[in-house]
């Protein structure tokens, strides 16, 4: 009932310190799943996790239909534990053509100080200057601030001048892609407000103190379909974008090279597929393969296959990271920072 649900809502809240709860979702290409948590009243402590759920996505089945059905059940998983209907959603993408460009924005200061109205004008006029058709943006930030011309700062207010620059880190991606993310999530029952971040944006304020954040830090979300890279510093998100080849495309090599399906391939990854520490390369491992019918019949697989499959594409994927991040415009480059892998 109505009433049923007020006094559910009541008790929630009770339970989160009074701060609305807030629905997680990320669609990704090998599951979906659905995080529930609220904020404490006080922000020293972490944030209460409330409910949890995710389902898998069965390898190449990229219908609307079935990821809706599968973020239903996430989502029932997830409710279940916090026991009420969520208010809110917030959802990331880390989909192909996520970028990161920089715009500069100057106003004229009228008055001999700089106040907080004029920081966000010169934003603004730095949004403003941005070509976004097509676009949407998922994060305007600024990383630095000019006082007629003079050094970068990062905190312009209450400093006298007459002209303000803001150079802006503007992350952005594909309108259409997004907006489907946010229509698929509508279709499986959540409503009212919401917002959707950049994948590898999230992932480093996951990931990563406070004080990791300020000194600089790369982060590389490595997901099922591809990568999302991110560079933080002075606290501030300075380069995001999305990079090909994933998860999904070491269990295609291992599966071609080891001659089965990708099921067998991606569970033969996850039990034998390390490439670290030592290990015989000619230990014999059992692995279905396809026989002459294709059907799946028993087989061996020596141990360096693996590393023959895998170790290629991961070079390649790595190596392309490499020359994404060479590109960034991150002061000083991203070789003096630290790197974390999630």
């Amino acid at each position: 009932s109505l009433m049923g649900a007020f006094e559910a809502r009541l008790s929630m809240r009770d339970r989160s310190g009074g701060r609305a709860p807030l629905a997680a979702i990320d669609i990704g290409a090998g599951k979906i799943s659905c995080l529930i948590a609220a904020a404490p009243a006080d922000a020293a402590h972490a944030v209460d996790i409330l409910g949890t759920g995710s389902m898998a996505l069965r390898h190449g089945d990229v219908s609307a239909d079935t990821r809706v059905r599968l973020l239903r059940v996430a989502a029932d998983q997830a409710l279940r534990m916090a026991g009420d209907v969520m208010p809110a959603f917030a959802t990331a993408y880390s989909g192909p053509d996520l970028v990161t460009t920089r715009a500069i924005g100057v106003i004229r200061i009228r008055k001999g100080e700089i106040a907080p109205r004029d920081v966000i004008a010169a934003i603004n006029a730095a949004r403003a200057t941005a070509d976004l058709d097509g676009r949407r943006l998922l994060h305007a930030q600024p990383v630095g601030y000019s006082i007629d011309d003079q050094e970068p700062i990062m905190d312009p207010r209450g400093l006298p001048g007459q002209e303000l620059a803001a150079e802006v880190c503007l992350v952005h991606a594909p309108a259409e892609a997004v907006a489907e993310a946010e229509a698929l999530i509508a279709q499986a029952g959540f409503s009212g407000p919401a917002f959707t971040v950049a994948g590898p944006f999230a992932a480093g304020h996951a990931v990563l103190t406070a004080e990791e954040r300020e000194a600089g830090a790369v982060v590389i979300d490595f997901g099922e379909g591809g990568a999302g890279i991110a560079v933080f510093q002075d606290g501030v998100i300075r380069h995001a974008e999305t990079v090909p080849g994933g998860g999904a495309r070491l269990t295609l090599d291992l599966a071609a090279r080891l001659k089965t399906t990708f099921a067998v391939a991606e569970r033969a990854k996850l039990a034998h597929g390390g490439l670290s520490g030592d290990f015989d390369s000619g230990e014999a491992i059992e692995v279905p393969v396809l026989g002459a019918d294709g059907r799946l019949e028993q087989g061996v697989a020596l141990r360096g296959a693996f590393t023959e499959a895998l170790l290629p594409r991961l070079e390649e994927i790595f190596e392309g990271i490499a020359a994404r991040l060479a590109a960034a415009d991150v002061p000083g480059g991203p070789d003096a920072l630290g790197v974390a892998l999630t």
